[in-house]
């Protein structure tokens, strides 16, 4: 269910940039200058790459305490009092796993409306593009 709710997120996403890029196209002048980043431009959008953020930080919410529980899981059959120590550890590793998760996917540009370019997440629902320096929020547009 996830994987169509992705696709279905990637296709409403590719239908707004078109609209976007047709609008785009009949507001511009003639003679408009060139975008001012010059490599690829990220394909995600900044509702885009917010959505899948939250995505990512549900895996690893739930990823970390499975991995944990694999690799404790001949300590939890040994029936010793280390057992007890182990079971705090597998709570903590979610939320050690979600802040990862999201941490790294932050490091993942999206691309900046503005420009083109690269944005990248502040952490606080705000967008900022290292190429333009503009500072954008999450809006659907």
């Amino acid at each position: 269910m996830i994987f169509y709710g992705l696709a279905a997120l990637g296709l409403y996403d590719a239908m707004l940039r078109k609209r976007r890029e047709q609008a785009a196209k009949l507001l511009a002048p003639p003679t408009a200058k060139p975008m001012p980043f010059s490599g690829t431009s990220p394909k995600l959008s900044i509702f885009s790459h917010s959505t899948l953020s939250g995505f990512v930080g549900g895996l690893g919410f739930l990823g970390a305490p499975v991995l944990v529980v694999l690799i404790c899981l001949p300590l939890f059959q040994s029936r010793s009092a280390l057992a007890c120590v182990a079971v705090p550890i597998v709570f903590g590793s979610a939320i050690v796993g979600a802040t990862v998760a999201t941490a790294w996917f932050r490091q993942v540009p999206s691309r900046c409306p503005s420009c083109g370019g690269r944005a990248y997440s502040n952490g606080r629902e705000r967008y900022r593009c290292r190429d333009c320096g503009e500072e954008h929020g999450i809006s659907v547009k």
